[in-house]
């Protein structure tokens, strides 16, 4: 039998996956409530963060926080 090429749509859906981003090295963030951390504004010291890589995810604690361009 014959191997299908995969598609132009869905090479570029398998890409954008965010499965094949965490197996790139990045990872993703969500605060208590389980909303996506985008930004330092969104968690203050203290707050439970959890952070999901490509073999599992660990939960931290904020101990500081620090805008881009403060130092």
């Amino acid at each position: 039998a014959a191997r299908r090429r995969p598609s132009d749509r869905e090479s570029l859906l398998r890409a954008a996956a965010p499965q094949t981003s965490l197996a790139r090295g990045f990872s993703l963030t969500t605060d208590g409530s389980g909303a996506l951390v985008r930004t330092v504004a969104q968690v203050s010291p203290g707050a439970s963060v959890t952070t999901r890589v490509a073999d599992g995810h660990f939960e931290s604690v904020v101990r500081t926080t620090r805008r881009q361009g403060d130092g």
